[in-house]
């Protein structure tokens, strides 16, 4: 990863977003709410705590996360 990274700022790349999520870590968020209040997820540009998304969104990064996406 840090060679990408790299790479592409050696190549005028000025922006790049990396997002990593265990699937585990967002089921137990789901869970247990108040242990993950600092838990940040970014969707398109804007940063909002996964506790705070809809169930249905939460269920969506989850299937995104178990899939490598």
């Amino acid at each position: 990863v840090r060679t990408m990274v790299e790479t592409f700022l050696k190549e005028g790349g000025f922006h790049i977003q990396i997002n990593i999520a265990d699937p585990e870590v967002l089921r137990d968020a789901q869970k247990h709410p108040e242990q993950y209040k600092d838990l940040l997820i970014r969707i398109s540009g804007h940063t909002e705590p996964f506790i705070r998304l809809n169930a249905a969104m939460q269920e969506a990064l989850i299937a995104r996360a178990e899939m490598g996406c």
